[in-house]
């Protein structure tokens, strides 16, 4: 019955649509980065394009039934959203950041919380050929068996033997850059008999913005596990000191000017100037 209706209507659809796909930017949004925001833009584009398309045909003076409106505006939103994503996933599957070796790194990552599930989402998005994720470990028992990331909490740090056994686990992350060093050690006392590669994230303090990438894991090392915890500094009292400010350090080069730098930076100064006297810092 409206058939022919509905023909004559499609040139108002198709213009519609594309009107807003064009003002969203729908066409140039790089879509294995998707997110909510492009998920946001596909159904307010679908939403005013139907609103537009509505109002052209009251305009025109042709009319459908109000059904008709909703029906193409689920399909259309349905088909320009699940599409996209569609190619979110497959983009993310089938590539990675990695450049290195094709085999997986079977990885358990010790720590079920912020830390821990920013690794695992970095991981799976950029590093999923190089390492392939086991399932966490943490000690909060109210964890145990849920899924985080779509990743099992396995058990706590007293399972970790012997999930390496059953999953033939060749690294852990420690991603607890916030604990204290006596959990640090007690852990590194289970782990050091196992034959796994064993990467840590450094402290919060040392953390630019408190960003927690695997670029930042490194292997265990001694400051990891020295008997005082770490002093944390309240940047809120520095920051109007050097905020928007000309800072030179001196000294740059070393193991202590170097820490200097990085708490700088995090107050953003306008110009950070390094100053080092041996040769090989500068």
């Amino acid at each position: 019955r409206y058939i022919d209706q509905m023909v004559d209507a499609l040139p108002i659809l198709l213009i519609s649509y594309m009107l807003m796909f064009l003002i969203m930017h729908l066409y140039t949004r790089i879509w294995r980065y998707a997110g909510m925001r492009e998920v946001l833009a596909v159904f307010v584009a679908t939403t005013v394009g139907t609103a537009i398309f509505y109002s052209s045909m009251f305009v025109f003076g042709k009319s459908l039934p109000r059904s008709i409106y909703f029906i193409t505006w689920f399909l259309t939103t349905g088909a320009v959203g699940m599409g996209r994503m569609l190619l979110h996933y497959v983009a993310l599957h089938y590539s990675s950041g990695d450049d290195g070796e094709s085999g997986q790194v079977n990885t358990l990552i010790i720590g079920a919380g912020d830390a821990g599930a920013i690794i695992a989402r970095e991981i799976e998005r950029y590093h999923k050929r190089s390492r392939r994720i086991i399932g966490f470990v943490d000690d909060d028992m109210y964890k145990h068996n849920r899924l985080m990331n779509g990743f099992r909490i396995l058990g706590n740090r007293e399972d970790i033997p012997m999930l390496v056994a059953r999953y033939k686990v060749e690294e852990i992350i420690i991603a607890m850059p916030s604990v204290k060093r006596d959990v640090i050690r007690e852990i590194m006392e289970i782990c050091s008999p196992l034959k796994c590669k064993i990467n840590t994230l450094p402290g919060m303090y040392q953390l630019l913005d408190d960003e927690v990438l695997v670029s930042h894991l490194h292997p265990i090392s001694i400051e990891d596990l020295l008997e005082r915890d770490e002093i944390h500094l309240d940047t809120s009292k520095v920051e109007p000191y050097l905020k928007d400010k000309v800072v030179l350090v001196t000294g740059a080069g070393g193991s202590i000017g170097s820490e200097i730098c990085r708490q700088v930076l995090r107050v953003r100064p306008k110009k950070l100037l390094l100053l080092g006297h041996g040769e090989n810092s500068i």
